[in-house]
């Protein structure tokens, strides 16, 4: 009998050792989480104000496009540097995740005559 009594309380500490081991562990786990919160916080508000900043650059190289091909095309030429700028404002457009709503518009462009005067 006093052997088991002696196991039952081993094991009684063992368990509460386990039992502080998981507490002390719980709040470790956290104290990390709440610490990355606090670092994570201020680059999800950076990420945010840069697709913020992509998706206004891309509505103003968008409106550019369209403006260029209403003007060109009425005109019915383009020079040849301003050819280039469009193409170049394409580019980054799409670079900045643009759909192909432009593909049109900068293929008349193209298409146009140039410009040598």
């Amino acid at each position: 009998m006093m052997e088991f009594l002696q196991w039952l309380k081993d094991w009684g500490a063992a368990a509460s050792s386990v039992a502080a081991f998981a507490t002390v562990g719980a709040l470790l786990i956290r104290q990390i989480k709440r610490i990355a919160k606090l670092h994570t916080a201020p680059l999800d508000a950076l990420k945010k104000s840069l697709d913020s900043n992509n998706a206004a650059t891309r509505a103003a190289l968008k409106y550019s496009i369209v403006r260029a091909h209403e003007d060109y095309t009425k005109a019915g030429k383009i020079g040849r540097l301003t050819l280039e700028c469009v193409l170049d404002m394409h580019k980054q457009y799409q670079e900045l995740g643009g759909n192909g709503f432009v593909e049109d518009l900068v293929a008349d462009l193209r298409a146009l005559p140039a410009d040598l005067g």
